[in-house]
């Protein structure tokens, strides 16, 4: 089983312009002071699924046929999306 540990980044409810995420944790994520970085926490990637880098040498997530994954909050809950679909993530187990 393979994890990855994911920092939910929480913008302002006001702000029209941006929505809640989620990011790599020690990713190179830009952090404004409109917007708030909790604390990482562990999560299960789906079977097949690896953590790697981009041609451009970011950290991301590619699905089971190494396609990379936008990753993103579906409410308070991380999700990944590819061309072969879309994945929510469960909490690793403590």
């Amino acid at each position: 089983m393979k994890t990855i540990k994911l920092q939910f980044v929480e913008s302002q409810k006001n702000d029209l312009m941006t929505k809640d995420t989620y990011v790599i944790a020690d990713s190179d994520y830009s952090v404004t002071e409109f917007s708030f970085v909790h604390d990482p926490v562990e999560y299960v990637l789906p079977e097949g699924y690896s953590v790697g880098e981009t041609v451009t040498g970011d950290a991301a997530i590619f699905d089971h046929k190494n396609e990379h994954c936008e990753l993103d909050a579906f409410g308070k809950t991380p999700r990944l999306s590819s061309v072969t679909g879309q994945v929510l993530l469960s909490k690793a187990s403590k």
